[in-house]
């Protein structure tokens, strides 16, 4: 299983990684950007020129000498946190880069191949002294640019499209645990730096993952994955993703678990133009189903709609910055204690969150029986607080006195009845519901340290 998850993680951080050397190849000059990653710890392994009177084609070969250095160029673009065994993946590893380009200047875009040609040093010998079969598997697969990534710039528009070559690999290991991967018709286009695009398009029709031995079978298919994005900063942006169809399972001798869904919308986005910090996450599925021995429910019509705002922007972009150096798998107090500040610095501020809309239209448990729905709507206010780091330090408790919440929760009195029947603990609310139709209602008011339900205090 660790040379599957080493595999796995292979493609996906080179996926990851490739655009950011093939940024830095067609970039205004080549040489200036050539010098921009030996500085930040990739040195140039190989060049190879063929030039005629029309056409150039360079071929280079990257070697990532400084992990940490390269990791630390990535961090101004980006705060997501890479795995802390990162760095033994990467450092040593060699990446190819064929560039083609008419000598006429601009007039079509630079053709960029970027692909991995070997592993880091660290990972062959750990690959090679468990399955030295499995070990010449991978060397063959990237020799044969079994992982491209094709990219079509236009130097001076910065419109750029492209693919990843389709995967469809499968091998035994030494265990008899048979894996599989298909990715079928990656393709992406957008505007801007690569490194950092202003607006990017993609789409998967397909991705296939299969591991199977005597103990376990896992199954994962991907079907019809569309994302669409624009950035105007790191903190200003607009997102959304569709998927047609997810299906996960795991099978073992004692139980078969089964996750499905269909018809998947995300939708988020992040404005720091305004005075205050807002940002907002639209969901929705039309159904999802969950099956194993002991339980099978299908959700039916999702959807939660929730935004985030009135944060001060100043300490957010503090704290979005301190997160974007963390560096995974070390553990300093220090920092650590820093980063907590600086959270409490953006909370003591004040924000607030509200819940528009949280419900599903039914659930059906056991294929028969419709035990209906709910709907959540709800708001909670956090008020500028100058002490709240000292309450949080010393204090805890005392934080409940900024925060007041309006929570109305509508839910069909079958799903009530089968809490009740799950935990005799949620009698306690029979007292305070309050009859509407088939549902009950719940309307939860905490302001100045004191709960009421359907407008009684709540006794405990």
């Amino acid at each position: 299983m660790k040379k599957i998850l080493i595999f796995l993680t292979l493609i996906v951080l080179t996926i990851a990684i490739l655009p950011i050397i093939g940024n830095s190849v067609v970039e205004e000059t080549l040489n200036t950007k050539l010098q921009t990653l030996q500085e930040h710890g990739i040195d140039i392994a190989k060049v190879d020129t063929d030039s005629t009177y029309l056409l150039t084609k360079t071929h280079y070969e990257f070697l990532l000498r400084d992990a940490d250095k390269f990791l630390e160029y990535l961090s101004k673009y980006s705060d997501k946190q890479l795995p802390p065994y990162t760095d033994a993946m990467l450092e040593g590893i060699i990446i190819g880069g064929d560039l083609q380009y008419r000598n006429f200047p601009f007039s079509k875009a630079v053709c960029i191949d970027i692909y991995p040609l070997s592993l880091s040093t660290g990972m062959i010998d750990e690959i090679k002294k468990e399955d030295l079969d499995f070990y010449k598997y991978i060397d063959s697969f990237l020799q044969g640019k079994g992982i491209l990534y094709h990219i079509n710039y236009n130097v001076i528009s910065k419109d750029f499209d492209g693919f990843l070559k389709d995967i469809n690999e499968s091998y035994t290991l030494k265990d008899s645990s048979e894996v599989s991967l298909e990715l079928t018709d990656a393709l992406y286009h957008g505007n801007g730096d690569l490194i950092a695009p202003t607006q990017l398009i993609s789409s998967v029709e397909k991705i296939v993952l299969k591991i199977a031995n005597d103990e376990l079978d896992v199954d994962f298919n991907l079907n019809g994955f569309s994302s669409s994005s624009n950035f105007e900063s790191q903190s200003t942006y607009l997102t959304s993703s569709q998927l047609d169809n997810l299906e996960f399972s795991i099978s073992t001798i004692d139980d078969n678990l089964t996750l499905r869904s269909s018809k998947l919308n995300f939708n988020l986005s992040s404005n720091t133009q305004g005075p205050k910090a807002q940002m907002f996450a639209k969901s929705s599925f039309k159904d999802l189903t969950l099956k194993s021995k002991e339980l099978n429910l299908k959700f039916s019509e999702f959807n939660y709609d929730i935004s985030l705002d009135d944060i001060d922007k100043d300490s957010l972009e503090e704290f979005r910055v301190l997160l974007s150096k963390v560096r995974n798998g070390t553990q300093n107090d220090a920092f650590e204690e820093k980063i907590r500040n600086s959270l409490y610095k953006v909370l003591s501020y004040g924000a607030r969150l509200d819940i528009a809309d949280f419900s599903f239209k039914k659930i059906v448990l056991n294929e028969k029986e419709n035990l209906e729905g709910l709907t959540l709507i709800s708001s909670l206010v956090l008020h500028e607080d100058k002490n709240f780091a000292k309450k949080m330090t010393y204090f805890p408790i005392a934080i409940v006195q900024s925060i007041d919440t309006n929570i109305k929760l509508k839910i069909s009195k079958k799903i009530f009845a089968k809490m009740l029947e799950l935990n005799q603990m949620v009698s306690i609310l029979q007292e305070y519901a309050k009859d509407e139709g088939s549902s009950v209602v719940f309307e939860i008011i905490f302001k100045n340290g004191e709960f009421r339900i359907n407008g009684k205090a709540l006794s405990l």
